[in-house]
């Protein structure tokens, strides 16, 4: 009898065949007819008997999102609140190829809409250049954070949806990488 049926000490046993996509891998492809997406990366991170799933998708507007546990963030305000915090940081994460930075730019554009907009004054002494800076920075992550804590924990307290939102990245993002933020 085909299928996978075997009969073992007198005791019937069955073979089911199971299917899982590799894991700690990325796996392209391009999206199904139909799709709001043109482009899905996926990533099945496991580690330590935990299982997370980081799915990437480019959608047809061009902008690049995010999916984390069912949260559909932006992967340029991922990336910020990950310590990516300027464009140029970003692009050359990403690639140093100009092609494929243009493919970037949508997503770009899109996430500068959440960021802070600070003027840096261009006549300023260079120690007080790199302060400003500096707080730019922090307050791009921090905006970055807000906005997936946002997401994550509705209508909580600012502090309680950045802490939400660093749990989220912690421990669901690429776990197998890591799932603490003091790990090196």
């Amino acid at each position: 009898d085909p299928g996978g049926y075997f009969i073992i000490n007198g005791s019937e046993r069955v073979l089911i065949a199971q299917e899982d996509l590799a894991s700690n891998n990325i796996l392209v492809d391009k999206a199904a007819e139909g799709s709001s997406a043109t482009h899905i990366a996926k990533v099945i991170s496991t580690a330590k008997g935990r299982r997370s799933q980081l799915i990437i998708e480019r959608r047809k507007d061009g902008i690049f999102y995010a999916n984390i546990r069912g949260y559909r963030i932006p992967a340029i305000i991922l990336m910020a609140a990950l310590g990516l915090a300027s464009e140029f940081e970003i692009m050359n994460a990403i690639s140093l190829d100009p092609e494929i930075q243009n493919h970037i730019l949508p997503s770009i554009l899109h996430a500068q809409t959440i960021f802070p907009k600070i003027e840096i004054p261009p006549d300023i002494k260079p120690e007080e250049r790199a302060k400003i800076e500096e707080e730019i920075r922090k307050r791009t992550i921090e905006a970055a954070l807000e906005y997936i804590g946002a997401r994550v924990a509705i209508g909580r307290p600012k502090e309680e949806r950045i802490r939400r939102a660093y749990r989220l990245l912690d421990e669901y993002l690429l776990p197998h990488l890591g799932t603490d933020s003091s790990e090196e």
